[in-house]
């Protein structure tokens, strides 16, 4: 298991933190940043969400999109695709 974290500016949008531990699959996520989402409690349900998935863009991607849709999660300064490629840096599979 890899632990790792990273800090990224999403482009025209705010900064999110990532610390995570994985294998092929993530076992651990925390998000955190200068970002909103509604409701309050919508970052913990995407960190739920995610734990088992596969460290693969659209695996991380669907598994966000569906959990934002199932709670009508509304986000501010970031978005799914961002946050994905926010979790992809901190896996190491691709570059800042």
């Amino acid at each position: 298991m890899r632990t790792s974290h990273i800090i990224y500016k999403v482009p025209e949008g705010k900064l999110v933190r990532i610390e995570m531990d994985y294998k092929d699959k993530i076992e651990k996520i925390s998000i955190s940043g200068d970002f909103f989402m509604h409701p309050e409690d919508a970052i913990e349900k995407i960190e739920k969400a995610l734990i088992g998935v596969e460290l693969k863009e659209e695996s991380i991607f669907d598994a966000i999109v569906k959990v934002a849709e199932e709670e009508k999660i509304e986000f501010f300064g970031i978005d799914a695709a961002s946050l994905t490629r926010a979790i992809l840096i901190c896996g190491g599979k691709i570059e800042q």
